[in-house]
């Protein structure tokens, strides 16, 4: 049994390790619009698991492109949606520190309650000049 066979589990590894290294580079250069990061993902996962479910090699480029053009509405909308999530927390945590560094936590406490939209720390005590 020869290790370098075509079939033999050497050329397997090999042929399955250059299949990823493709595979994340396509995903690299499409989501250099951070816009269609969403569909490049959504391109890795597909080709990645239709290699993984059919075993064959080769072809990676043409199923990584034909995932992310079937896909492209779908993931480009969810992307978006996950950055503005992503930008309001961001957002509420940054003026929620910074009002804790001044010493005007209930002040900026409520501000953030008025850009958080899922209203995590509105349980959180909040210390008063009374109880200090």
């Amino acid at each position: 049994m020869n290790i370098f066979n075509s079939d033999g589990w050497f050329s397997r590894f090999f042929g399955t390790l250059g299949d990823i290294i493709i595979v994340n580079i396509l995903f690299i250069l499409c989501s250099i619009p951070i816009v269609t990061m969403g569909a490049s993902m959504s391109a890795m996962y597909f080709t990645l698991l239709k290699k993984q479910r059919t075993g064959e090699n080769g072809g990676v480029v043409k199923l990584f492109f034909k995932g992310f053009k079937d896909n492209f509405k779908q993931s480009t909308i969810s992307w978006l949606l996950f950055l503005l999530i992503s930008f309001i927390f961001t957002l509420d945590f940054n003026l929620f520190w910074q009002g804790w560094s001044t010493g005007e936590q209930a002040h900026v406490l409520h501000q953030c309650r008025a850009y958080d939209i899922d209203m995590l720390h509105r349980n959180l005590p909040v210390p008063c000049h009374k109880c200090i």
